[in-house]
């Protein structure tokens, strides 16, 4: 061998890179000296640097053992950065739940569908929307409520979320917390768990990478910045409490039940016999001294010829892996001085041949007798534990099993799919595991809702019905733009115009290196069956009527794990360019990028002192709803609570989670002003029952209630009038001295004597009814200067609405009304 030869691998050895036994052999097949294995690796060998002679006759032991050492360095300085930016992810966002300037609703949703539910159930009084009121049963149904009925617009989600929060709520109480209300402490606990997303996305974006947690950093960096999922995940979206558990499941069960690779190829030796000293070499991996084998196939060994050395003679096999088997992956740490070898250096390189045993200091060991019960246990749990939880998060989102869905489909091909459906049995075991769990959580899923709703009624049945089937959705809630989808996740800001740029070039690169070496170029199977995941989801999405930032909340984090991957091909790139030092280009290219997708979220986070900033987020648009929520806050502070009129949408409002007094409301609807009194409360059986802590049993004594539940829902209401009604809108709170407390905007100057203005936030006012003799005079001499009969087109059509509710009373009286001011 010649020096210039011998000091190539050498060097090889002491940087931890893998030495190409094809490119050794063809030197020595050229004209090279024929040597053993070990005068290979000995000749001319810097003697400085070894101490054993176990080193000189096995140096590839000594180099696995240092990259398995630095790649395990590597990996830990990853999830400790991981596990550092999930900390400081959840002490930032439940620091920013505790200001004022955060209490702004973003959605109805995020109070009426979960938080709400929970508040009656522990307080015996709410609002309920349609969606988890159970079927209207009997003949003398309302207008409303039978248009309820043939829309599907009932019982359409689980009551295992609101359960949720009741069960926070018994424990907090338990615990003996009484001060904050019970809307913070959910949002507190939410947000908490929604916090865990970047660790989520590091382990989800590490595991379809091969085990490179450098790229899950990447992943969770950019979770944790990114300005939407903020938005979401620091409101009690259900999405975002979702989200972690979801991701971590997919997780658990990729390589097992789902994977990005085909069946690993059978584990072979590349190995050689020392005829003199009997030392055992192997070319992709090291054979321990106590016999034991290396069963990792490093993928630029995708072609090669593997050499099997028995008592009988040698044994000569080619291996042939295809390039979608094993795609290349950066071996280059992004976040430490280390290399990231854990692709080819994190599995066990002493797991014996798979059905062989091997002779260990003199004892035969078998592979399949070395698994404890225990081990086993544990794994099993994992994969029901997994499909447990991937069935909850479909029962309480539908939505979700699509999201599951696609993303499997999209890690599918006819060749994998032929190679999984041989596989061994212990896969089949697993699958058989993980569809256990997925039948446990539907028979949960199932078991609520009977409980909630009654035998028979499957909410994400009547979900799919309503949403899918009728469309009603998009009829309903008006249809949205087609691009919405496509704006928000990749224009919304400069820093998603960066990471649209940067899979872009990213995937770019990919194709033009697969044109050049004619096959796949950096992690291109993966990077392809990600990018269809995400085209096809957005798709899905856009093509529904009706849309929401908060449906794609884990699309996005499936972009974000695409674009690290892309950061990471992209640096690996450069180095290979030698556009900048080849340790200093992974780095500086994901901490630029991080800093600068940080910097521009940053610029777009929306508070509430900014109604500006608050205007593309909020439902419909309505920047209002920061002020309305102080002003609700502050009457829910007050003991003197009668009544509360509400001159702003009860969609802004926050339902009794944020009023906290059992109280009528009169308040402005899209179609006019319900009013929503004692008398038209809907009595339903309690559900849940609270502890017998003190708290609890205050509550309910102050209620008087133990089993019942008084709700005001969408459909019971005690009066209506129209917006152009609005002088016997005043004789009425006139002449209702319950209502004692007024919500109205600024510009709005509605009775002139009787009230007084307690507060005032900019945009919306709270009056306080003045109570004394004095101010109810004033008020009476208010009626006679207020004409008491409006057009009679709006008495017929309040008659109308008055009739769709049931009132039919009252409905008659508007229509009688009417028709004698029409003839006169």
């Amino acid at each position: 061998m010649t020096q210039k030869s011998s000091h190539g691998i050498r060097k090889r050895i002491s940087s931890g890179r893998p030495i190409n036994r094809s490119q050794t052999e063809r030197k020595k097949n050229s004209g090279g000296k024929q040597t053993n294995g070990s005068s290979l690796l000995t000749d001319d060998t810097d003697h400085r640097h070894t101490t054993d002679d176990t080193h000189l006759l096995d140096p590839l032991n000594t180099t696995k053992a240092a990259r398995r050492h630095r790649s395990m360095l590597s990996r830990n300085h990853a999830v400790l950065m991981t596990l550092m930016v999930t900390l400081v992810t959840a002490v930032l966002r439940v620091y920013y739940v505790t200001l004022k300037t955060s209490g702004w609703v973003l959605h109805p949703d995020e109070i009426y569908q979960s938080l709400e539910v929970a508040y009656s159930e522990i307080y015996g009084y709410g609002f309920r929307p349609y969606e988890f009121l159970p079927p209207a049963r009997g003949d003398n149904l309302s207008q409303y409520q039978q248009v309820h009925q043939e829309h599907g617009m009932y019982a359409l989600r689980s009551p295992l979320l609101p359960w949720f929060y009741v069960v926070v709520s018994w424990g907090v109480a338990m615990l003996g917390v009484t001060s904050p209300s019970p809307y913070l402490i959910w949002r507190i606990v939410h947000v908490t768990l929604a916090s865990l997303l970047p660790l989520a996305a590091h382990v989800f974006t590490s595991t379809l990478s091969a085990g490179s947690h450098d790229v899950g950093v990447m992943a969770a960096a950019l979770a944790a910045s990114s300005v939407h999922l903020t938005v979401l995940g620091t409101h009690t979206i259900v999405h975002s409490l979702l989200a972690p558990a979801l991701f971590l499941c997919l997780a658990g069960l990729h390589g097992s039940v789902w994977d990005t690779t085909a069946p690993r190829p059978p584990r072979l030796l590349h190995a050689t016999t020392d005829s003199n000293t009997g030392t055992r070499r192997s070319g992709s991996t090291a054979s321990s001294q106590n016999g034991s084998c290396g069963s990792h196939v490093r993928p630029e060994d995708k072609h090669s010829t593997t050499r099997l050395q028995t008592r009988s003679g040698s044994i000569t096999q080619t291996e042939h892996y295809d390039d979608d088997d094993v795609d290349d992956v950066s071996d280059r740490s992004l976040f430490s001085a280390h290399e990231d070898t854990a692709t080819s250096a994190d599995h066990d390189d002493h797991t014996p041949l798979a059905g062989s045993s091997e002779t260990v200091n003199g004892t035969s060991q078998n592979p399949k007798k070395a698994v404890s019960l225990s081990s086993k246990t544990i794994v099993f749990g994992r994969f029901i534990a997994c499909g447990f939880c991937l069935a909850i998060c479909c029962y309480i989102r539908p939505d979700s099993g699509l999201f599951i869905g696609i993303l499997f489909m999209s890690f599918l091909s006819p060749r994998r799919l032929s190679r999984l459906l041989m596989k061994e049995k212990e896969y089949f075991r697993q699958i058989v595991l993980c569809v256990v769990g997925g039948i446990l959580g539907v028979v949960v899923g199932i078991s609520g809702d009977f409980y909630f709703y009654g035998v028979g009624v499957i909410s994400p049945v009547n979900w799919f019905r309503f949403n899918v089937v009728s469309k009603a959705a998009g009829r309903l809630f008006g249809a949205d733009s087609a691009v919405l989808y496509i704006r928000e996740m990749f224009f919304a800001n400069p820093g998603m115009v960066l990471v649209l740029g940067i899979n872009i070039a990213g995937v770019m690169t990919s194709i033009v290196q697969a044109l050049r070496r004619g096959r796949g170029g950096e992690g291109m199977a993966l990077k392809m069956r990600l990018l269809v995941s995400v085209a096809v989801l957005l798709a899905t999405y856009s093509v529904q009527e009706h849309k929401e930032l908060r449906f794609i909340h884990h699309v996005i984090v499936l972009y974000f794990a695409l674009t690290a991957i892309n950061v990471r091909s992209l640096a690996k790139t450069l180095s290979e360019q030698g556009a900048l030092t080849i340790s200093a280009t992974p780095r500086l290219s994901a901490l630029g990028t991080i800093l600068l997708f940080a910097a521009s979220q940053w610029h777009s986070m929306p508070t509430g002192e900014d109604p500006a900033s608050l205007k593309s987020w909020v439902y419909q648009g309505n920047a209002d709803t920061y002020d309305v929520t102080r002003c609700v806050n502050h009457v829910a502070a007050q003991t003197d609570v009668r009544g509360v009129f509400l001159n702003v949408n009860l969609n802004l409002v926050g339902g009794f989670t944020f009023l906290r007094h059992n109280v009528p409301l009169l308040t402005l609807t899209f179609s006019g002003y319900h009013e929503y009194g004692m008398s038209a409360r809907h009595i339903t059986p309690r559900k849940l029952y609270p502890t017998t802590t003190a708290t609890a049993t205050t509550a309910l004594r102050r209620h008087k209630t133990d089993s019942a539940v008084s709700l005001a829902t969408s459909v019971n209401l005690s009066n209506y009038f129209d917006h152009q009604n609005q002088p016997y809108l005043l004789h009425h709170l006139i002449s209702h001295p319950e209502y004692n407390y007024l919500l109205m905007t600024t510009d709005t100057e509605f009775l002139p004597a009787g009230f007084t203005q307690v507060l005032d936030t900019g945009r919306v006012k709270v009056l306080r009814r003045l109570g004394t003799e004095e101010g109810e005079q004033r008020l009476r001499q208010v009626v006679p200067l207020l004409r008491a009969d409006p057009a009679p087109a709006v008495l017929k059509r309040e008659a109308s609405e008055l009739f769709a509710f049931g009132l039919r009373d009252l409905a008659a009286q508007r229509y009688e009304r009417g028709v004698r001011l029409d003839g006169q």
